[in-house]
This record gives structure tokens, C-alpha cells and sequence, in this order.
């Protein structure tokens, strides 16, 4: 079933920007995490060939 915007019930404005602030924290927070294992895994792989 396809969702179409706009004809669900409306969100309170209040709900909406909690929500919204919720969501780009997430997004921030996968991207911090996502960079992090990047970078721990380089240095690991660093620590592993200079052995």
C-alpha cells in the first residue's frame, strides 16, 4: 500500500519539532558512530601491520 503525505492526522507543532530534533540527533549520532569505527579500524589495521 503506497502512503500518501499531507492526508494523515495532523501533528502538533510541538510534537513535530520534538520529533524532528529527535530524528537529526539519531542521524548525528549514526554518523559520529559510523566515522568512529571507520577510524578505529584504521588504527588497528595500522597497529596490525607494523608488527
Amino acid at each position: 500500500m503506497f502512503r500518501i503525505e499531507g492526508l494523515g492526522p495532523k501533528m502538533d507543532p510541538e510534537e513535530l519539532r520534538r520529533k524532528m530534533r529527535r530524528d537529526v540527533l539519531t542521524s548525528t549520532l549514526h554518523l559520529l558512530l559510523l566515522n568512529l569505527t571507520q577510524f578505529l579500524t584504521a588504527q588497528l589495521s595500522s597497529l596490525s601491520r607494523s608488527r
